[in-house]
C-alpha cells in the first residue's frame, strides 16, 4: 500500500485553485485529486497518526460512494483494509478514520449504510 503524505493530498489540490482567493485555497487544502473532500479532522488523524490511505484506497472509496449513493445512503460507515471511515456521501467527505485497534467499542452512530471492501 502506499502511503501518501497529507502534504501531498493537499498540494495536489491547491494547484487548481486561485491562491488570491482564500476561501477557495482553504477549501482546496481538504479536498484530494480524487475528488474527495477530506475534513480537517481526517487531515490531522492521518498526519499525527501516519494512516495510509493512498490512490489505490481513495479509488475504492470513490467506488464505494458511487455504489451508497446510488441506493440513496446519506452517511456511510466504509470498511476498508484495517480502517473504517465515516462519510458523507452526497458530499463526498470523508469525516473521519478508525483504525482496527482503535475501534474497541465497535459502536458508529448517524449512519445509515455500511459497507465492506
Amino acid at each position: 500500500m502506499a502511503k501518501i503524505n497529507p502534504v501531498q493530498l493537499q498540494s495536489a489540490a491547491i494547484d487548481r485553485v486561485n491562491p488570491t482567493q482564500p476561501n477557495q485555497v482553504r477549501r482546496a487544502q481538504q479536498t484530494t485529486a480524487d475528488g474527495l473532500d477530506f475534513s480537517r479532522h481526517l487531515m490531522d488523524r492521518i498526519k499525527r497518526r501516519q494512516l495510509e490511505i493512498g490512490p489505490q484506497e481513495t479509488a475504492r472509496l470513490n467506488q464505494a460512494l458511487d455504489k451508497a449513493q446510488e441506493k440513496g445512503s446519506r452517511d456511510s460507515l466504509v470498511l476498508l483494509n484495517d480502517l473504517a471511515f465515516i462519510v458523507n456521501v452526497q458530499n463526498r467527505k470523508v469525516v473521519t478514520a478508525i483504525e482496527k485497534q482503535n475501534m474497541n467499542e465497535g459502536v458508529f452512530t448517524n449512519i445509515d449504510s455500511a459497507i465492506i471492501l
